[in-house]
């Protein structure tokens, strides 16, 4: 018997009641495909019974014919009464089967024995495919779930396994891994006009794998038949897709580079058996063109033309305050569409930042599109980050998935709307404040934010740039509270909660407060009161 339990365990101890092996209900009965054959060593190596939620799993036990191979039946037992459960069967391969008669059992005491005959029937192969930018041209790799068929000449020939779709360059370096389940080749994008690089590239894969599909009823390609169009941006220098499975977990990291992301199990709101195709894509754009303020300016500035970058990354790019330069790459997080970009647990988050950067005084955004801003993301299990210094990648945890990237400052929000006026503005709102939690909403596009205090919104004119902080004074002149703002830049907006406490971190009394707002040699002041 088996059993795991998972817990979130944020701060202090917690109390996860018994855990108690040997007991429980039993299930077991046979494993057969659906022509009554029974299925190899390779196609069932392992069976689980796992709760929806992904809080509990029983590793079973599988019967085996050693002499022929196969799989004959299995055995889970450790049962809890009153939850549900499905069972799922994994290859050695690492793709899941979640047979359908056994998609919700419930088991009435620890007593019970179930007999309950399971059909093995493979899933339809899963085709993902990963680029990385070598030169000019890119490295391609399309992965399949099964191995690729072996049987007929065509099957042998690498080159004929992937074709353009919408497409100008050219396709070479063909070369089929040992496994047969990994293309690997090179593209080298086409010109639209002279001296003009396609922005987007589509590729179409198709082939048959070595496993026969049960459904199929052809007699000269029985097999499945593996196919996906892929469509590629050129302003894109790395993409991995996975498959990853809500009951396990897994790793999703970019060749060579430090970019990762670590699921635990359950990370998403998702049955426990489900898979799905996440993405983590990098765009190493630099934009640190001096005297850029709008939108159309930052898209101006980009390598390639926006049309060359995904939806997704295009917003953010174009938010992004040139001043407050990049420290790293951008990489953005793409998951199947209607899959919520929230989180159901915490993941590990790295991304990468330059060379010669100090990541002690980087740190990490978010873009929100709703309101075109970034937003500091904190680590939400409130551990201190952790900086990988081989790879140069800083790693924390977060609850939902955007695009990332770090900067040099340590405001909460940088709103993606320029400011042009003369001098520093500051002002607190809502002024006067309680000590109380409310939910404030700025203007100037940045996103509404529950805070203990007041919001602060500090515009900074351009051509001020420079290390930040804001004072709190008594108006006796008595200093009660610095905030480190870390580097601003003109030209932007920023927001900075303040939560009402001294230093110390005890609570301002009644009365009237002054702040100075310092960003390098400028600085200004504004008042604000407390009233509890």
């Amino acid at each position: 018997a088996g059993l795991e339990r998972t817990v979130d365990l944020r701060f202090g101890s917690v109390d996860v009641g018994a855990l108690q092996l040997g007991g429980g209900a039993t299930l077991s009965g046979s494993i057969r495909r659906a022509d009554g054959s029974a299925p190899g060593d390779d196609d069932v190596a392992s069976i689980v019974a796992v709760t929806p939620d992904s809080t509990e799993y029983l590793p079973g036990a599988v019967v085996r014919d050693r002499t022929l191979r196969a799989v004959t039946g299995y055995r889970i037992t450790g049962f809890q009464p009153g939850r549900s459960y499905r069972v799922v069967l994994a290859n050695t391969r690492g793709e899941r089967v979640a047979p359908a008669e056994a998609s919700s059992l419930v088991f009435a005491s620890t007593l019970s024995a179930r007999a309950l005959d399971l059909v093995y029937k493979p899933e339809e192969p899963r085709v993902l495919a990963t680029s990385r930018r070598e030169g000019n041209s890119f490295r391609l790799d399309v992965t399949v779930s099964q191995p690729l068929r072996a049987r007929k000449p065509a099957d042998l020939a690498p080159a004929g396994l992937v074709s353009t779709v919408s497409a100008r360059g050219t396709l070479s370096a063909h070369e089929l891994s040992e496994d047969r389940t990994r293309l690997t080749f090179l593209y080298a994008p086409g010109d639209v006009t002279p001296g003009t690089v396609e922005s987007s590239f589509t590729l179409r894969f198709a082939a048959r794998t070595g496993v026969r599909d049960p459904s199929s009823a052809s007699v000269a390609e029985p097999e499945f038949l593996a196919q996906a169009t892929f469509t590629f941006h050129v302003g894109v220098d790395a993409l991995r897709r996975v498959s990853v499975n809500n009951f396990q977990g897994g790793v999703l990291a970019l060749e060579g580079d430090g970019g990762r992301v670590s699921l635990p199990k359950g990370a998403f709101a998702i049955d426990a058996s489900s898979s799905l195709d996440i993405a983590l894509l990098k765009s190493a754009e630099a934009l640190s063109v001096a005297g850029i303020r709008t939108a159309a300016a930052n898209l101006a500035s980009l390598r390639y033309p926006p049309q060359s970058y995904p939806p997704e990354l295009v917003g953010a790019l174009a938010a992004t305050p040139p001043q407050v330069a990049p420290a790293g790459p951008f990489y953005d997080v793409q998951l199947p569409a209607g899959v919520r970009s929230g989180l159901a647990k915490p993941v590990e988050l790295c991304v990468t930042y330059a060379a010669g950067g100090d990541p002690a005084a980087l740190n990490l955004y978010w873009y929100n599109p709703a309101a075109n801003a970034y937003v500091l993301q904190q680590d939400v299990l409130r551990a201190e980050p952790t900086v990988n210094a081989v790879t140069r990648a800083k790693c924390q945890h977060v609850d939902h998935f955007s695009t990332f990237v770090l900067f040099n400052t340590g405001v909460a929000v940088i709103s993606g709307n320029a400011f042009a006026g003369e001098g520093i503005e500051a002002a607190a709102f809502p002024n006067p404040f309680d000590l109380t939690d409310k939910l404030v909403t700025p203007i100037h596009g940045a996103p509404a934010q529950t805070v203990r205090g007041t919001m602060i919104r500090v515009a900074v004119p351009p051509g001020v740039a420079g290390a930040a902080k804001i004072d709190v004074f008594t108006v006796s002149g008595r200093r009660v509270r610095t905030i480190d703002l870390g580097t601003l830049a003109g030209g932007v907006y920023y927001y900075q909660p303040f939560d009402g406490r001294n230093d110390a971190g005890r609570d301002l009394a009644n009365g009237v407060y002054i702040g100075q707002v310092r960003v390098g040699a400028a600085s200004s002041f504004f008042k604000m009161a407390v009233l509890k």
